[in-house]
């Protein structure tokens, strides 16, 4: 496979403007999920030591989860961008790419309905409660790794559009690994804030 650049200063500050704004999104939806594992994993008389590292695991495995969906649709978007241009169709990765994160962006403003919802129904929904309460079950500092990783795995509209961004990136997997980890740092403390206390 050819080697292309990182991606643009411009095309990062665009994935931090879109994760900074779809922030509200992330609370609502999000943001029960979230108390829910606080309120499990940090009971009321825990330190506040001890809250401030298990949410900094949660986080970790948040964003571990994020990073790997980057990586993989980097990758595989580096593989059908080979294979394209082996067939004289480069621009088709890029326009299936764009297509999507225009839908997604799309499910967001709540013209459309969520794409990413389909993903409930092909079984990832019983895959993800079954990874939620087996995550449950383990000690406090592996659980909240744990519980950080299912929640990055949840169907989410600004998930897929970044990792469609990252599909049809440049970057060999470098661009879904910017894309996924940028959009998870603006949105973890937005979607945490008014649950903190939970």
């Amino acid at each position: 496979l050819h080697h292309y650049a990182l991606a643009s200063a411009g095309s990062l500050l665009l994935l931090f403007a879109a994760s900074f704004v779809g922030s509200a999104h992330c609370v609502g939806m999000c943001g029960p999920y979230i108390a829910l594992c606080g309120a499990h994993l940090t009971p009321s008389d825990s330190p506040p030591a001890g809250r401030i590292l298990l949410r900094l695991l949660f986080n970790a495995g948040r964003i571990a989860a994020y990073t790997a969906i980057g990586v993989l649709a980097g990758a595989f978007g580096q593989v059908a961008q080979a294979l394209a241009g082996r067939s004289g169709l480069q621009g088709i990765v890029a326009l299936v790419a764009g297509v999507t994160s225009v839908l997604f962006g799309l499910a967001l403003l709540g013209w459309i309905g969520d794409p990413a919802r389909a993903a409930l129904h092909s079984g990832l929904g019983a895959l993800l409660r079954e990874g939620s309460r087996g995550a449950f079950r383990r000690p406090p500092y592996l659980a909240a790794v744990l519980l950080g990783a299912v929640q990055g795995a949840f169907p989410c509209a600004l998930v897929y559009g970044a990792a469609a961004a990252a599909f049809g990136g440049d970057g060999e997997g470098r661009d879904g690994l910017l894309a996924e980890s940028g959009s998870s740092v603006c949105t973890s403390e937005a979607a945490q804030r008014p649950y903190a206390e939970a």
